[in-house]
């Protein structure tokens, strides 16, 4: 029979991404459809350089080419294009400081989100996201069988590739403390999860949040719960928190108590920063009010008034307290 008569083999190439998932988690689902080895293989077919949520236009290109689909729709569910200050997270800037890279760890997953839909959730990349709302479960950061980090390795991201290559959705989580869960929750619904839209119209409606985009809410809660834990690094920084960005829950849930009732609450938290180490009181201002002030300075335009508005009353009551002292 001649070559032209054979039967044409379907190759599936196509696979459509899914809105939760990041771009990494859409590679290997790809290769995995594909029967490909490793999803390496896929990357390097592509002409990316290393397992990126942030790629290169022409790598992207290639990508959008090689996978049979649209170029925007690989666009939307990545953090964007390179840059070292910033990411997109489904259409909101955040900053590189809080998306992922937690340690040791590349990945943190919820198995019960992964049996149910098998894709890595962005959600999940997020340093201040260390819990699943949905399944009240703290994320899992290492495999339960070979003890090991949980990586992107391999061709399957629902599997470990240590012996037996145990499914992750076999795992039982450990379970989060029910006053834990709230913070994150909202989180979820600021970035855009409609199943926890009512906990982020709570957060919204308070006082400092009314003109905040829902990243910079999120964010902001999060820098005042580090303070609230006692990080020892940058002042309101949400930078190399060390340890303590595996209670990023805790973190989530003593920050929203530093907003109420406002503004004393927050005050306290400046407090407490001003008290960090032995310097002059003039200094210790200069180094917790103004990391505030540095951070609202970052936002867009007309955004986190409220927040400057009381840090420079802050500094107003200081200076009169200071003054009546001398």
């Amino acid at each position: 029979m001649p070559a032209k008569d054979f039967p044409r083999i379907s190759t599936a190439l196509t696979l459509d991404p899914h809105p939760e998932e990041n771009l990494v988690s859409y590679i290997f689902r790809l290769a995995n459809h594909r029967r490909l080895g490793s999803a390496r293989m896929l990357l390097f077919a592509c002409k990316f350089d290393t397992f990126t949520n942030q790629p290169r236009p022409e790598w992207m290109a290639g990508l959008a080419k090689t996978a049979c689909i649209d170029e925007k729709d690989l666009w939307a569910i990545s953090y964007g294009q390179p840059d070292r200050k910033w990411a997109t997270f489904r259409g909101q800037p955040v900053s590189q400081s809080v998306i992922e890279r937690r340690g040791a760890a590349e990945r943190r997953i919820c198995p019960t989100c992964i049996g149910e839909i098998p894709v890595h959730r962005a959600i999940w990349d997020l340093r201040y996201v260390a819990i699943c709302p949905v399944h009240r479960v703290v994320l899992m950061d290492a495999c339960l069988a070979c003890g090991k980090p949980i990586r992107w390795l391999g061709g399957d991201l629902t599997r470990c590739v240590c012996a037996g290559k145990p499914e992750f959705s076999s795992f039982v989580a450990e379970d989060a403390a029910p006053e834990d869960i709230g913070a994150t929750a909202a989180v979820y619904g600021l970035m855009g999860d409609p199943r926890f839209q009512a906990e982020a119209d709570q957060v919204r409606a308070l006082t400092p949040f009314r003109d905040l985009a829902g990243a910079n809410i999120a964010e902001f809660l999060y820098r005042l719960g580090l303070e609230r834990m006692g990080r020892l690094n940058k002042y309101f920084s949400s930078e190399n928190p060390g340890e303590l960005v595996w209670e990023a829950h805790v973190a989530m849930r003593r920050g929203l108590k530093a907003v109420t009732p406002w503004p004393s609450a927050f005050h306290r938290v400046i407090d407490k920063m001003r008290l960090r180490s032995d310097v002059l009181p003039g200094k210790s201002m200069r180094m917790a009010a103004g990391a505030v002030e540095r951070w609202q300075a970052g936002l867009p335009e007309g955004q986190g008034t409220e927040i400057l508005r009381v840090v420079q009353e802050y500094r107003v009551v200081d200076r009169e307290r200071q003054t009546g002292d001398g």
